[in-house]
């Protein structure tokens, strides 16, 4: 707002940066006189003492008004503080730099190792379908010209132990140097064969049985050398050892049939008669293993022996 030469701005009106200044500058002059101006003359003055105003002491141009005021600068204008950032608002994720080259490197690890893979498994088949053509293509081997056999003898310390005997018409003879006695006749169906004490006993026991209705039969009686030791060696093939045929059947040296004293008898109840009536005469049950079995002795009248498991125990 533009004024009169002369006239001041209005208190209520405000004014430029420039006239408030002249104005304050004028003031102070009045308030401090010619102390406070330099080359004033007069008495000294208490500073902070009211005076006479003298406009001529600072006078004002006439066109002071008039004067075109310089703008403010936008420059000089108050900079707007910088605001803060709140506490808590997230900050923008920052991506680190060696974080991605770890990434990186560990995909084109696992990327290597799958093709790697790969061409391991490939050639693997490769090699095989190699092998295999390679093996299709490779000549058969030369077979071994054929050898003449030349038939050998066994050996009996390498030949599996076998329980069958050899087969044969003849069994081997299990005979031993003992001789045959002098009456070797061999006579098994007959009872006069026997030793005439024996025979004796025989008819005895059958004139007995018969008085009760039993059937007296002799199955096998006096026996020759060799009949003794056909069945000797028939028994051993037939259970496969001759520890075990002995069991049943005695060598001729041994045999009582070929003594002349030993007689099998038939049916079940002729051989309980004698077992039971027998040491009456002389003639006892010898074996628990064959019931069949009885020998004479003159001494048995007065008991019969413990009976044996078998001819060999």
């Amino acid at each position: 707002m533009r004024h009169a030469a002369g006239s001041g701005p209005q208190p209520d009106e405000g004014g430029t940066p420039d006239g408030a200044h002249f104005l304050d500058t004028s003031w102070q002059q009045h308030t401090m006189g010619a102390a406070g101006t330099p080359g004033a003359s007069g008495p000294p003055r208490t500073s902070g003492t009211p005076g006479a105003f003298d406009a001529a002491t600072t006078p004002v141009p006439a066109d002071w008004y008039q004067r075109e005021q310089p703008a403010a600068s936008p420059a000089e204008a108050p900079a707007e503080p910088a605001r803060p950032a709140r506490r808590d608002e997230p900050e923008p994720p920052r991506r680190s730099r060696r974080g991605l080259v770890v990434w990186s490197l560990a995909g084109a690890l696992v990327l290597g190792g799958a093709g790697v893979g790969a061409v391991l498994f490939l050639g693997s088949g490769d090699d095989k379908n190699k092998a295999s053509s390679v093996g299709a293509q490779l000549p058969p081997a030369p077979t071994a010209a054929p050898t003449a056999t030349v038939p050998t003898t066994a050996s009996t310390t390498n030949a599996p132990a076998s329980t069958r005997p050899p087969s044969s018409s003849k069994p081997p003879s299990t005979s031993s140097t003992a001789k045959p006695p002098a009456n070797d006749v061999d006579a098994p169906k007959d009872p006069k064969a026997l030793k005439p004490a024996a025979y004796a006993a025989w008819k005895r026991i059958d004139a007995a049985m018969a008085a009760e209705g039993i059937t007296l039969n002799l199955n096998s009686g006096k026996r020759g050398w060799a009949h003794q030791q056909r069945l000797l060696d028939e028994k051993i093939a037939a259970v496969g050892s001759r520890e075990e045929a002995l069991r049943w059947v005695l060598p001729p040296e041994k045999s009582m049939h070929v003594q002349g004293i030993a007689v099998d008898i038939y049916p079940a109840n002729a051989q309980a008669w004698l077992q039971a009536k027998g040491s009456k005469y002389g003639w006892c049950r010898m074996y628990d293993n064959e019931e069949w079995h009885f020998e004479y002795n003159a001494s048995y009248t007065s008991g019969c022996p413990k009976r044996l498991p078998s001819a060999t125990e």
